[in-house]
């Protein structure tokens, strides 16, 4: 995938995983980004507050955007980008841009650390712990939530599908196999998944069946999807989990895919498209 990531096409209108044109979303980014380095300063993430301004480092900053608007905020700005087209434009908005990633930063490099480190485009790209258990690819909408309140749904004029076509996240806690079973039949006879093209289960936490039962909750999820075509993923870390939870923006385009086409195993969800638009984001420098 880090393949894809150097290449020009990933920013610019490229056929597989990226973004149909990064250059067109730069406003609302920039808006985006604004708010959210007002809020680093008033956390103190900055150490402008102090006159100084700290040494921020962006991880995948892409063409540069956010390091522009952090100039106000820190007296050094570095970042690193895979794509060597994204760093050429990215340069001329910080201090140093490496093409790579953080291995490519020499060692003692600015000072030989940084005050802070943001991953802002790292997010739109999850690896583990999601685990493809059918291969494929699909792109969609980003919909969905707990299962037992989508299915409590069905039948109602709220119950799904809530838009064309669609990646759809399932997350629940402390079920037992045969009722995750029984709601998944029941959401899918009702026509729920209509125009689905991928599934994303959670990490379903206390829904794993007896070692002594003879099957797995992977097994049971997969028999309760028979006709489903789409792939499907387990393993992201929402809704009802304990580990440090993944936010995700419904409602936005995104794509799910395996790290080799049509295969199970490791597996990648990308936005593309960022959560907020400009017809919502309101511009607090206007």
């Amino acid at each position: 995938m880090v393949d894809a990531y150097r290449e020009a096409a990933y920013f610019e209108g490229g056929s597989g995983p990226g973004y149909s044109s990064y250059l067109a979303q730069e406003s609302t980014l920039r808006r985006t980004f604004r708010r959210l380095l007002r809020t680093m300063q008033r956390l103190g993430m900055t150490g402008a507050a102090a006159g100084a301004g700290g040494r921020l480092l962006e991880v995948g900053c892409a063409y540069g955007f956010f390091l522009d608007e952090a100039k106000p905020y820190f007296r050094h700005r570095a970042g690193t980008e895979f794509s060597e087209a994204g760093a050429a434009l990215a340069r001329p908005c910080a201090d140093h841009v490496y093409v790579g990633g953080l291995e490519a930063i020499p060692d003692g490099a600015h000072g030989g650390q940084f005050d802070t480190i943001v991953l802002i485009h790292t997010i739109e790209h999850v690896y583990d712990p999601v685990k493809l258990l059918r291969g494929g690819q699909a792109e969609g909408t980003l919909t969905g939530g707990c299962l037992s309140i989508l299915t409590s749904l069905s039948g109602t004029e709220w119950a799904l599908p809530w838009t064309g076509r669609s990646v759809l996240l399932l997350e629940d806690v402390g079920e037992p196999p045969y009722k995750l079973h029984r709601m998944l039949v029941q959401l899918r006879d009702a026509g729920g998944l209509r125009d689905v093209q991928g599934i994303i289960f959670g990490a379903m936490e206390g829904c794993a069946p007896s070692s002594t039962d003879g099957f797995t909750l992977e097994d049971v999820l997969l028999d309760a999807l028979g006709g489903f075509d789409g792939p499907v993923a387990i393993g992201a870390p929402l809704g009802h989990c304990s580990a440090p939870m993944l936010t995700l923006p419904l409602g936005a385009r995104v794509l799910l895919s395996a790290d080799d086409a049509g295969s199970t195993g490791a597996g990648r969800l990308h936005l593309l498209e960022p959560g907020v638009s400009d017809d919502v984001v309101v511009d607090l420098d206007a």
